[in-house]
């Protein structure tokens, strides 16, 4: 069994050359049956490296154990220097015009090195910005900000189980918005100088309007997700394939393949 490239779909979908002319068949990067995400953010554990811009924090690499098991969270925590607040940015992360729509997400775990605070994910630029607050020992959002060039669209707190939750908050970039890139951030907000310590892991910025599965990035961002499509010559009387696939954004050679192959009764 030999595949090539289908005409026309950017090397993104391959056929088996052993069906029929009539049975070949073409699809695109954004077909109606894709369900694709990219992490924009290129390195989406390492914090430090991320988000260089840090005032009044501390932050410690593999300090703990991440919501999957592994021993890469990371642990941010007030500085002692004072009582401000103490936030991590990146400055000028990109471009967005008025109509996109950009989703943020972090996970979160509250540390036993603070003593409590709210910790809180921010978009945009100067006073064209929307915020979210969150409590990572209780579990609950407890409030937010918006302006009318970055509105609040959507924000949510999910369990992930061992006390962490995924945290994420959807801006929409409205009329007036005229900045010539947007900053993505977070702050922890306590009363005292070492306070507010959490652990984080997994940051994700996208170009969606709600979050999605998150992506590892390490130097690059990443596209990932889920194309399903009739194998030529196959029907719903016959063998049908389905493909998971995961490709570098911007590539088109596919990094991993699962396919799963449904017969009478399946489907």
């Amino acid at each position: 069994m030999a595949y090539v490239t289908v005409p026309g779909s950017n090397s993104i979908w391959e056929y088996d050359n052993t069906a029929t002319t009539s049975n070949t068949y073409s699809d695109s990067a954004a077909g109606a049956n894709s369900v694709l995400n990219t992490n924009l953010i290129a390195n989406s554990i390492d914090f430090n490296s991320t988000f260089s811009n840090q005032f009044r924090v501390t932050i410690t690499a593999n300090a703990g154990d991440s919501p999957f098991g592994t021993s890469n969270a990371t642990l941010i925590k007030g500085n002692g220097s004072d009582t401000g607040t103490k936030v991590l940015f990146k400055f000028a992360f990109n471009t967005p015009s008025v109509g996109d729509t950009q989703t943020f997400s972090v996970f979160v775990k509250n540390s036993d090195a603070g003593t409590g605070g709210t910790f809180q994910l921010e978009i945009g630029n100067s006073a064209q910005r929307a915020n979210v607050q969150f409590n990572p020992a209780t579990g609950a959002r407890t409030g937010f900000a918006t302006s009318s060039e970055v509105s609040h669209t959507s924000s949510t707190i999910t369990d992930f189980g061992n006390g962490w939750y995924r945290c994420t908050l959807t801006v929409t970039y409205e009329s007036g918005w005229d900045k010539p890139n947007t900053n993505i951030g977070m702050q922890l907000n306590g009363t005292t100088a070492n306070d507010a310590g959490v652990f984080v892991y997994g940051a994700q910025l996208e170009e969606v309007s709600s979050s999605t599965p998150y992506l590892e990035t390490a130097g690059t961002a990443i596209s990932g997700g889920v194309r399903t499509y009739d194998k030529p010559g196959t029907t719903k009387t016959k063998p049908l394939q389905t493909y998971i696939r995961t490709r570098k954004a911007g590539e088109t050679i596919e990094r991993g393949e699962l396919s799963k192959t449904y017969y009478d009764g399946q489907i």
